[in-house]
């Protein structure tokens, strides 16, 4: 907020602000040249300390918008979209001489690295500087500090970091147009120097690069010749120079700054601004430093091995998917229409197929490496230090980048089944074959290796599964796929195939883990920490349910009540299943951390309202233990037989004696969803099986007279929460119709323990259960005809209709305010 105030109040007077930040820039910058070989002392730290907080309030003050880039590069919204360019600063230097040429000049001379030695004077002698706009004087000052950083180390990496942030934001405005109103900022074009300066009259397009045989030679072993567009000199494009100069110092910073992380991570954040939105990127992303950070991917094993290592998992996936997605976006006239046709035509492969191939080749190296149990050995686990254990990490990390860039091109264009097929067949669909079926059994020691598995899983149901549904499954080499594997079904479609995995995926976790006892300080937070992913992974496959629907033909067949099977299941039965397999490790233990308890219980209740009858898949154990857990999300530790861990805690079971009331209503709705469809089923005339499902379902989840008579007892307790209200007596009001001798058994019992009869307390209780009995007058058709039994007068078999059912919650409400107004029970 200060540095955006900071900013906002330099707008005032907008050239003066710029030549003061200008003059302070190159002083200090000046200053730290001198005393680049110098050992660190108090002066120099308070010079990066000078330089630091210029180079913050600068990149607030050249663009308006929030200061974190997270918020704004989201794949989800169009990047740039809270950024604009200050009205102060489009009109500056609007009635001052400018020299258009002069002032590319000394942007491209900055921009092109021309003037990184230190010796030499800044700006240069031969650039007339008096009639260029001092914000491009600003610019040019700061792309060339960041020269000097990347090429010869000059300051700290916070330094670095801070120039790659504001250089970001520059890029994005003002080389990219990404702003908040482009319209308007096009308009103001022909009037603002500042606009002129920056962005050429573009002219025909150059042409992409060709491509070599990949056979023949590496990407990074290119020669200058193959790197279209390079030519000596300044490039004429300032957009271009400015892109490309810019490329080039994040591929220098890759390995400069490659044990610094955070500027490494900011410096892919570079490179993902310009591999998805830089203008004509068939002539501005082509160039050696393009190349080079592909090399860094594709290029041979010690190229990988020098970088690889030095990029955290969020840099690597960053870095994967920007090269995948600029690379597509310079060959993308050239691919979409003949994408099977340069895939068979080695002698032109675009670059994006080098990529592919390279990070396949790499990928089916590093998980072959764990194939052994594939083959029939024995399930022994993988030491955690082993070395290939780290390059497993990556791997498994790119393969993420893989499936984020795969989301992210197919969304851009409706012409992309065909590379969508190629990367799932070739790439994604061997490496979580081997993650669902080989890796989470040889690698259960990792948690890291786990929780990137995880996480690579659910970056596929977030990013690919929908588009998954319109390409068909592939059968696997033998190589490559477990004998048992279900997935190599012909017929299916790649969707299918994705969600088996993912049974698969469970039950092999669970498999190791579930009566796991491990000694390790951080076993138990690891342990969390993995059932909170697969939580996620399960909930963002029940998020496209809908969209599968439309392209997917689910069986109407419904497996044997009990069966865990996961054969040509859709989205909720392979999210139900998966959750069946790891239930044993959802102890009341593990519910008492908040996260993860709020997860399972969100996922149970939306998978029961997308289709509660898949909840058919579990067997009559598991859906015992999850009607215990249902039980302990709305009565806490007060659920009766409720199995408690063995395990001490550092606090008492009285930490579940208030639940969470979003828990509590998820698990009202987990029951009505339940009741709701069982009494559909038993008004209709259904096949035997369905209603067997139903049974099995009541039976085994306890919608019996003891959860009726536990939930009406609520309303006695101390504390009583209105807000839940609704959901209650909407699940009270579905039990009653399920089962209406329970609740006459629970009304008689309630009268027989309040007092004698005749006595005022029983008259009141009576003739409140009487009244929450009588429907409205307009809803006289629920009520039996003939019924003996006054307390059940209002109620029938059927399923409640939306009339009834707000009719009974008013009548309940005044129910729960005269009971509570004279009974008091324990």
């Amino acid at each position: 907020d200060s540095l955006f105030a900071a900013g906002a109040c330099g707008l005032a007077d907008a050239q003066q602000s710029c030549d003061l930040l200008l003059r302070l820039i190159d002083e200090r910058v000046d200053k730290l040249v001198q005393l680049h070989n110098q050992a660190p002392d108090q002066a120099t730290i308070d010079l990066y300390e000078d330089l630091h907080w210029l180079l913050l309030v600068a990149g607030q003050f050249i663009v308006t918008g929030p200061a974190l880039l997270s918020r704004v590069l989201r794949p989800s919204c169009n990047w740039g979209a809270e950024f604009f360019v200050p009205q102060a600063l489009l009109h500056l230097a609007v009635d001052e001489p400018v020299d258009i040429g002069a002032s590319r000049c000394l942007l491209q001379m900055a921009a092109s690295g021309h003037c990184v030695n230190p010796d030499d004077p800044w700006p240069p002698r031969n650039v007339m500087v008096h009639q260029i706009p001092s914000f491009i004087r600003l610019i040019s000052s700061v792309i060339r500090l960041l020269w000097l950083q990347v090429r010869l180390g000059l300051g700290s990496a916070q330094l670095a970091e801070d120039n790659f942030w504001l250089t970001t934001r520059f890029a994005l405005v003002y080389l990219c147009y990404h702003v908040l109103d482009r319209e308007a900022l096009m308009a103001n074009k022909p009037r603002s120097p500042i606009l002129a300066i920056l962005q050429d009259e573009t002219s025909e397009p150059y042409p992409a690069h060709q491509g070599r045989n990949q056979n023949e030679v590496a990407v990074r072993q290119l020669r200058c010749v193959d790197k279209e567009n390079r030519a000596d000199g300044l490039i004429t494009d300032t957009t271009r120079c400015c892109i490309q100069g810019l490329l080039t110092c994040a591929r220098l910073a890759l390995e400069s700054w490659s044990s610094e992380p955070q500027v490494i991570t900011s410096a892919t954040t570079l490179i993902e601004v310009f591999s998805r939105n830089s203008p004509n990127p068939s002539s501005n992303l082509v160039c050696p430093a393009w190349y080079d950070i592909c090399a860094v991917l594709c290029g041979g094993i010690k190229e990988q091995n020098e970088i690889w290592p030095s990029l955290t998992p969020d840099s690597l996936i960053d870095l994967v998917q920007s090269c995948l997605c600029g690379s597509w976006a310079i060959d993308r006239q050239r691919i979409i229409p003949a994408f099977e046709q340069l895939h068979s035509a080695a002698d032109s492969e675009p670059l994006l197929l080098q990529l592919l191939h390279s990070l396949r080749d790499r990928l089916l190296h590093v998980t072959s490496q764990f194939s052994g149990y594939s083959r029939g050995d024995a399930a022994t686990a993988t030491t955690v230090n082993n070395p290939a254990m780290g390059n497993l990490v990556t791997g498994l990390s790119a393969s993420r980048g893989i499936a984020r860039a795969v989301g992210s091109l197919a969304a851009q264009s409706d012409s992309v089944t065909d590379l969508v097929s190629y990367v799932w067949t070739g790439l994604l669909l061997p490496v979580l074959n081997s993650g669902a079926n080989v890796l989470i059994l040889r690698c259960h020691n990792s948690s890291e290796v786990v929780q990137t598995l995880f996480h690579l899983f659910s970056e596929v149901a977030d990013s690919c599964l929908i588009y998954l549904a319109n390409v068909p499954s592939a059968q696997l080499d033998d190589q490559t796929s477990a004998a048992s594997d279900p997935t190599t079904t012909l017929g299916s479609v790649a969707s299918s195939v994705f969600l088996d995995l993912v049974v698969t995926l469970c039950q092999n976790y669970a498999k190791q883990n579930v009566g796991k006892v491990s000694f390790e300080p951080t076993a138990e937070e690891e342990h969390v920490a993995e059932l909170q992913l697969i939580l996620n992974l399960l909930g963002r496959i029940l998020a496209h349910e809908f969209e599968l629907r439309l392209t997917v033909c689910f069986t109407n067949d419904r497996t044997n009540p009990g069966t865990n099977s996961s054969n040509s299941v859709c989205a909720v039965d392979a999210a139900i299943v998966g959750l069946g397999f790891i239930l044993p490790m959802i102890s009341e233990q593990m519910l008492m951390v908040p996260e993860l308890c709020r997860g399972f219980y969100s996922l149970a209740s939306y998978a029961c309202e997308l289709r509660v009858e898949a909840l058919s898949h579990l067997s009559s154990a598991q859906l015992g233990y999850f009607g215990q857990l249902l039980r302990l999300g709305i009565f806490g530790s007060a659920a009766n037989a409720f199995p408690t861990s063995a395990t001490p805690l550092g606090f008492g079971l009285d930490a579940f004696s208030d639940m969470d009331n979003s828990v509590t209503h998820q698990c009202l709705e987990i029951i009505t969803s339940v009741v709701d469809y069982c009494l559909t089923v038993r008004a209709r005339t259904v096949s035997s099986a369905e209603y067997e499902i139903a049974r099995h379902l009541v039976c085994n989840l306890g919608l019996d007279t003891r959860l009726l008579t536990d939930l009406f007892a609520l309303i006695t307790k101390d504390t009583y929460s209105v807000d839940l209200e609704t959901v209650f007596s909407t699940a009270v009001l579905d039990l009653i119709h399920l089962d209406q001798d329970a609740y006459a058994q629970l009304v008689s019992q309630w009268l027989k323990d309040c007092g004698p009869e005749g006595s005022a307390v029983f008259q009141r209780l009576r003739d409140a259960f009487i009244s929450l009995a009588s429907p409205a007058e307009d809803d006289g058709a629920q009520v039996k005809q003939g019924s003996r039994n006054p307390f059940t007068a209002g109620f029938t078999e059927l399923k409640p209709s939306r009339i009834g059912r707000l009719d009974f919650q008013k009548r309940f409400h005044a129910f729960v305010a005269e009971v509570r107004a004279f009974v008091c029970r324990g």
